[in-house]
């Protein structure tokens, strides 16, 4: 469908869609189709985004690999082949021409990373926007491609000021004298966790298995800091920053929040 809209915005014909009809000497194929041709596709090198895009003779050949290779086909030759641009979710370019010639195209393409996202709400989370640029998104239910089963800040999840607070406040950010178990005016963790506390360690664990139980689905899961920057400074911690850390404790932080 896709590629018979932009086929038509372009120049004006609108091409038919078949499911495996009757070979003719003239073919689009796109996606996994009963064609000789198909088995020249390198499947088993595009992973699950790759893409694969070769012209035969009469013939038009774009397919992928198992998740959206064949969607980033199309937008790929869109783009690189017919001049298409996709400048912002509201932008689109779509050049205007009666006829469309294609010299020889082997275009194999595999992608450097596994997972690919931008953080700019407005664009970077429209559906075609996203498909175009071949982008990632952690937001959104499984059945729109979201893999994660936690994205970033995730401390106060797996081991809550709610829950340990008043109960255990050993278990937060000691600094200024004291240890910081509460939330900041926006309802927000005040501090991180104090990390050199074995019972952190365990019950951030079993938080942790305890999600994936139950979204068993989900790739990627972040064991995170809180959107903050009150570290602890309990001795046991400080101790620790001193042996391991490349700076010392504080001193990028200041300079950025200066």
């Amino acid at each position: 469908m896709v590629f018979q809209d932009y086929i038509q915005r372009i120049s004006g014909a609108r091409l038919p869609i078949e499911s495996d009809h009757i070979a003719t000497e003239s073919e689009i194929l796109i996606g996994n189709v009963n064609r000789p041709e198909s088995k020249e596709v390198p499947l088993e090198k595009l992973g699950k985004d790759g893409l694969f895009i070769q012209n035969t003779g009469k013939r038009l050949v774009i397919a992928g690999g198992t998740d959206k290779g064949v969607l980033y086909g199309v937008y790929t030759f869109l783009e690189k082949y017919l001049g298409c641009r996709k400048y912002s979710s509201t932008v689109t370019y779509v050049p205007q021409q009666k006829t469309i010639i294609l010299n020889l195209i082997h275009d194999t393409e595999v992608p450097a990373f596994s997972y690919r996202e931008e953080l700019y709400p407005a664009n970077a989370r429209d559906p075609e926007y996203m498909a175009w640029h071949k982008l990632d998104s952690h937001s959104g239910l499984p059945d729109s491609g979201n893999e994660w089963g936690s994205w970033v800040h995730t401390f106060n999840t797996l081991l809550s000021t709610k829950d340990y607070g008043q109960t255990h406040p050993e278990y937060f950010s000691f600094y200024d004298s004291v240890r910081h178990p509460g939330n900041n005016s926006r309802g927000r963790p005040e501090a991180q966790l104090c990390l050199s506390n074995p019972d952190v360690l365990e019950i951030v664990c079993k938080s942790l298995q305890t999600n994936i139980d139950q979204n068993p689905g989900a790739l990627y899961w972040s064991v995170s800091q809180n959107d903050n920057v009150n570290y602890c400074r309990c001795p046991a911690c400080a101790e620790l920053d001193q042996k391991y850390s490349a700076y010392a404790p504080g001193s990028i932080v200041d300079d950025l929040y200066q």
